[in-house]
């Protein structure tokens, strides 16, 4: 029983980490920005060409900021349309301002194509709010890659711990004060939604307060 109730809390965590990073597909790209041009679906449809022009400046496919509490990595599918395995295409994790922390490339297997590129960026320690922006340094106009659509999967190896609501290692007030403030519609970053279903129902409620609440007076 044990053993299920894990499985299903890293079921739940790996759902909620998905869905605060920013998917892009013809459908869904809101925030997304490039630097070529206006996003369209029909223009993602086609791909969203990534080189440095002629006049040198590079063209670029930028994620809206996310929150990345919690998550260690992001693993990335890229579908990427290029002829030319020479032409990667290089992912930048960028903090809130702007500034650069880390890249990787990945380059095409083959010369398909239509692929798929797979690859990992490490989340930094410490950063909370991040973005990410890819470009493709190698392509000129002539020998471009485009991507047509990005899956983004948050990785981590934190244990959850219920109740431990802001994640800062031990269960007290504040996480109860956490809770309620999520409750009552507030905006409440860091944030565990995971160790907040302190009864472990699937939902967070008021139960849930009431269940923290006991959990610091009885201290179990």
């Amino acid at each position: 029983m044990r053993k299920a109730f894990i499985l299903v809390t890293a079921a739940m965590m790996a759902l909620h980490l998905s869905a605060q990073l920013p998917q892009f597909a013809y459908n869904d790209f809101e925030g997304w920005t490039y630097s070529g041009g206006t996003l369209t679906e029909d223009a993602i449809s086609m791909g969203i060409y990534l080189y440095v022009t002629s006049q040198g400046h590079t063209l670029t496919l930028t994620s809206p900021t996310f929150s990345c509490n919690g998550i260690d990595s992001i693993a990335a599918l890229v579908r990427w349309k290029s002829s030319d395995p020479n032409v990667g295409l290089t992912t930048i994790i960028d903090d809130a301002t702007g500034q650069p922390l880390d890249s990787v490339t990945c380059y095409p297997v083959s010369a398909s194509s239509n692929q798929k590129l797979a690859f990992t960026i490490a989340v930094p320690n410490g950063l909370t709010q991040a973005r990410l922006r890819f470009v493709s340094r190698e392509a000129d106009v002539n020998n471009c890659g485009a991507v047509r659509a990005i899956e983004l999967t948050a990785v981590t190896s934190t244990v959850t711990t219920a109740g431990d609501v802001n994640t800062d290692g031990h269960i007290d007030i504040t996480d109860v004060t956490m809770l309620i403030s999520h409750l009552l519609g507030q905006v409440v970053d860091g944030i565990d939604l995971a160790a907040a279903d302190v009864n472990h129902d699937g939902g967070i409620s008021i139960n849930d307060v009431t269940a923290l609440i006991a959990r610091l007076l009885t201290g179990r």
